[in-house]
């Protein structure tokens, strides 16, 4: 197998010549997340400001998500732009009474457009995930006092 390195000094990927043919002929692009991608139709409320400083909300839907971001399908893509951190609130299922969500900040990190033509924002997650129910934020760690 015949490889070539590409990169500078402190990055350096080798690719097959035949993989990278192939992905050149295709137009395919190579795989570089850390995370697998997981289906989830979850519903997810993004809270942000558009570029000219205007707040919005929406609720979209989840296309996909993995431990380091989430694609998913926004109804008001002329709000969102590359870099833009947003607030986001995945509403879990099954929880209507007490309104279980997991909220964290995320950067918009590309938009583009599926075969169908529909708006697609992928994200990138800052953070942790909170727990919050009712819109109160759970603390999972434990209140025992210690004497």
């Amino acid at each position: 197998m015949f490889t070539k390195s590409y990169g500078n000094s402190s990055t350096k990927i080798n690719i097959d010549c035949n993989q990278a043919l192939f992905l050149e002929e295709t137009g395919m692009e190579i795989e570089r997340r850390k995370f697998q991608r997981h289906s989830l139709r979850f519903q997810l409320e993004v809270r942000g400001y558009s570029q000219h400083g205007k707040p919005f909300v929406e609720t979209a839907q989840l296309i996909n998500i993995s431990g380091g971001g989430a694609l998913f399908h926004p109804l008001q893509a002329d709000q969102y732009f590359q870099g833009q951190v947003v607030e986001t609130s995945i509403i879990l299922p099954g929880t209507p009474a007490i309104k279980g969500q997991m909220r964290t900040r995320a950067t918009v990190v590309r938009l583009i457009r599926n075969s169908s033509g529909q708006p697609v924002v992928s994200l990138h997650f800052l953070d942790s995930f909170t727990l919050s129910r009712d819109g109160e934020n759970l603390n999972c760690e434990s209140k025992t006092n210690r004497t």
